[in-house]
């Protein structure tokens, strides 16, 4: 947790740094809050079929058409496919674990660039916009209490001692990031607006196989998140 809140700092720095100089009417500082739900594909969704988001950010617009935000959320899936997957012993038959867990959450600190793509720009009426951001994601997946399918049975046809057990594994890293998409950014006022997007994401990263119970390995992570949240407007 620690090296996210410093990963968060850096990219604040950065944002700051870059940002040009421009007159108070120009510039305007603002923070938001936001949900998803972030849906797995491919590989990835054999592992986890779906997770929640939340999180904050910190926007800031260099003029009423462009508009950057620095995010952080933290994600989490629970209830993995492992929990439910079954796997052959070796009297022919298909047993579950009964007290598999599989769970991951993120941790993730983003640079977003927004660009508006109506005349008006942003704040005077409802605004499509595209989105396009990359950053870091620091990610934890823990698997615990399969069966160890590879335990000698107590006789001819007997079925797998179900308190035999894999050890548990973790798979932690903290990688790369990449997002596009799009979404509404609708004013509720001077000060607030309502803000729904759906985004793709490309994560770099990549979690152990579990091929007895038919899970290969996962590299990278797509998902796609759909959410809401709302900006406030600091100036």
């Amino acid at each position: 947790m620690k090296s996210l809140v410093t990963i968060v700092c850096i990219i604040v720095a950065c944002v700051l740094t870059a940002a040009p100089e421009a007159p108070a009417q120009q510039g305007i500082w603002g923070v938001g809050v936001f949900g998803d739900l972030y849906l797995p594909l491919f590989n990835f969704r054999d592992m986890y079929d779906s997770g929640t988001k939340f999180g904050a950010s910190i926007h800031y617009n260099f003029d009423k058409h462009k508009m950057v935000e620095v995010e952080y959320h933290h994600a989490r899936f629970n209830d993995g496919s492992l929990e439910s997957a079954t796997f052959r012993f070796s009297d022919g038959i298909d047993y579950v674990s009964p007290q598999a867990q599989a769970d991951m959450t993120f941790n993730s600190a983003t640079v977003n660039w927004l660009f508006s793509l109506s005349e008006d720009g942003f704040g005077k009426s409802a605004a499509p916009y595209l989105t396009f951001g990359t950053g870091l994601r620091n990610y934890s997946s823990e698997v615990s209490g399969l069966i160890f399918e590879g335990q000698i049975p107590s006789g001819a046809g007997a079925a797998p001692d179900a308190t035999i057990l894999l050890e548990p594994v973790s798979d932690t890293r903290t990688s790369f990031s990449a997002s596009f998409g799009g979404g509404v950014l609708v004013p509720l006022g001077q000060k607030a607006a309502f803000d729904v997007r759906v985004r793709y994401n490309l994560v770099m990263g990549e979690l152990r196989p579990f091929l007895i119970w038919g899970v290969e390995k996962t590299f990278p992570f797509n998902l796609i998140d759909v959410g809401v949240g709302l900006k406030f407007n600091l100036q």
